[in-house]
């Protein structure tokens, strides 16, 4: 048995292409992993997470697993996945892509569904964002005060939602790595 060692996720710096050819290997290796897509499937996503060094809480990788069964019928892209790990270190970026995932109907208006949608999502990373309303996130977000939240008026309030908890405290769990697990 090999000795652990305390491995962090650390999002505070861009990952490199090193690290984004192993992720693409270890995604590739997943039982449930489709060529013709580049996907897996929501249950091994778990499993992927451990291969990769990376803990996720039960309630992140339920959180995530819901929205993919419900928006990419139960299937994780590769692509998708580590375009998000590679900006995961910049926040105005993640906060700009997560804004791009919410708007599903692609009107460059973030609805109330929608909205209810990737709170859900990045409330699993940040709870205190469990408990924000649409009618707070239109009166704190709509800055051209039209009664609509754009895609770059989201991005910036998601920015500022989780200034005060950087994206990369949220992630650096200390997470004991045993090579037996993968």
């Amino acid at each position: 048995m090999a000795s652990p060692d305390i491995v962090y996720c650390d999002f505070s710096t861009p990952l490199t292409e090193e690290d984004l050819e192993e992720m693409r290997n270890i995604f590739m290796s997943m039982p449930t992993y489709r060529a013709s897509d580049s996907s897996i499937s929501t249950e091994d996503f778990a499993g992927m997470q451990i291969k990769m060094r990376y803990e996720r809480s039960p309630e992140q990788v339920q959180g995530y697993a819901e929205y993919w069964n419900k928006h990419n019928n139960g299937r994780l892209q590769m692509e998708e996945y580590l375009d998000l790990c590679a900006t995961t270190h910049r926040t105005s970026v993640l906060s700009y892509v997560n804004a791009l995932r919410a708007d599903k109907d692609k009107n460059g208006i973030i609805t109330m569904e929608e909205f209810v949608d990737i709170l859900k999502l990045m409330a699993v990373h940040d709870p205190k964002l469990g408990g924000k309303t649409y009618e707070d996130f239109v009166r704190e977000a709509d800055t051209h005060k039209n009664g609509k939240v754009s895609l770059d008026e989201c991005a910036a309030w998601i920015e500022g939602q989780s200034a005060s908890t950087s994206i990369w405290e949220l992630c650096k769990t200390p997470y004991v790595w045993n090579e037996d697990e993968a």
